[in-house]
């Protein structure tokens, strides 16, 4: 216990694992609630009330996180400039016209549903994204992961605490669960607020001034929300309510193995941004192998899991989860050389692999669809291959700007990697 302690103080990367792990687990907890609540079709609707939202407030953020986060980086400018206030201000006005942008966009996608006044007052949900993520830049940019940390695991906790009181009085539904949702990514916000710094320097940096810098991070910053919904999009436009029901949860289940790239990509974003680019290659064939490693248990426990956690419904959802395993590890790998590449000064690298790519999955979709042929396991295949197409892509990008170092795993690191955990087990 004593070793855990002491990791989780001085040990930056082991914060964010905590970090990510904790959140994976609330995020499964809450999922299993609403899931067996609502079942497959109610889950499916709940998703597409979310889902639009979120892609207009990543879009009205025009690249203010990457920017946020290189600024943040650099110590002198710091001395000058009172960077809080500056990205407080210009949050606010990004975010109160992503608001503007998201109710009219839940007006018209939702004009004929039950829920259609709650997902239209949902629409604040930009507003307070934008304001939360120009914080978290701040600290992702300075290196503070235990605040970073923090703040990314307040909000399923306190999602989760609105669920259970919504159970406790019988009042669960998609309304409501908005409502709660809402509710926790406040509290994010709040605590941000609270922690921030409180710099005594009076000059700040205009929001055009900073708008006009971030403008550039704006496909790349816009193209990571966009690439984790595309999929859910077009399976919710060309299957059913009910199929992205049991894909929302095959995607969660399998999902959690994402955690580790997670943890390796936002720790790699800081780093690079600071200059410091030593561990980059190390880190990628770690992640790869601790994936694959996961995935092998995963595969085991899954089919067990899934029915027996989130209900009978839901059983069509494993060999889709299986499936979806092997995007995931695509994925993880990808999303860390991606953002080691934008942490150097390059956005628009991974923008382009991923347009690259949802462009052939959106076009298979539609293929698939047309001949009749469309699925959940046609769709998840078509997946795996538009995944392995972005790594190839991302890699091959990688080699010209950090150099051509070796970011496959072999039988020497597969050694060192079970030897590091022994030595740490033996302390």
């Amino acid at each position: 216990m004593h070793k855990l302690l002491k990791l989780l103080r001085e040990n930056s990367l082991f914060q964010l694992l905590s970090s990510k792990l904790f959140v994976q687990v609330t995020t499964i907890l809450q999922s299993i609630i609403i899931s067996r609540l609502l079942g497959p079709t109610g889950k499916g609707e709940f998703t597409e009330a979310i889902l639009w939202p979120t892609l207009v407030a990543s879009l009205s953020m025009f690249g203010l996180y990457t920017a946020i986060v290189r600024i943040s980086a650099k110590k002198e400018l710091n001395r000058r400039v009172n960077i809080t206030k500056s990205v407080i201000r210009v949050t606010l006005i990004t975010g109160l016209f992503g608001t503007i942008i998201a109710y009219f966009v839940n007006t018209m996608m939702f004009a004929a549903e039950s829920f259609l006044l709650v997902a239209q007052f949902y629409a604040v949900y930009a507003l307070i994204y934008n304001v939360n993520r120009g914080l978290s830049a701040i600290n992702n940019g300075r290196g503070n992961m235990g605040i970073f940390s923090i703040s990314a695991s307040i909000l399923n906790p306190v999602f989760f605490l609105g669920i259970l009181i919504l159970y406790v009085f019988d009042k669960i539904s998609i309304n409501t669960l908005l409502i709660a949702l809402l509710l926790a990514n406040f509290s994010s916000l709040v605590f941000l607020y609270f922690v921030r710094e409180r710099s005594r320097i009076k000059r700040t940096l205009s929001p055009c001034a900073l708008l006009k810098y971030s403008i550039r991070f704006s496909p790349s910053d816009f193209s990571e929300p966009l690439y984790a919904y595309y999929d859910k999009a077009i399976i919710a436009f060309v299957l059913s309510a009910y199929d992205l029901g049991l894909y929302t949860i095959a995607y969660s289940a399998a999902a959690m193995i994402n955690v580790i790239s997670a943890t390796f990509a936002t720790q790699l974003f800081s780093d690079v941004a600071r200059g410091s680019c030593d561990h980059l290659h190390r880190y990628i064939r770690v992640n790869l192998i601790t994936m694959v490693l996961m995935s092998m248990s995963m595969c085991v426990v899954l089919p067990f899991a899934i029915p027996l956690v989130f209900g009978a419904d839901f059983r069509p959802a494993v060999p889709i989860s299986l499936l979806l395993l092997i995007v995931c590890i695509l994925q993880g790998q990808s999303s860390i050389i991606e953002r080691a590449i934008l942490a150097r000064g390059f956005p628009y690298v991974g923008i382009q692999a991923k347009m690259l790519t949802m462009g052939v999955y959106l076009i298979g979709a539609f293929v698939f669809y047309g001949l009749g042929i469309s699925s959940l396991y046609s769709l998840s295949m078509l997946l795996i291959l538009v995944q392995a197409v972005y790594l190839a892509y991302m890699q091959y990008r990688m080699k010209g700007i950090f150099g051509a170092q070796r970011m496959a795993p072999n039988v020497a690191d597969v050694s060192d990697y079970f030897k590091r955990i022994n030595r740490f087990m033996k302390k």
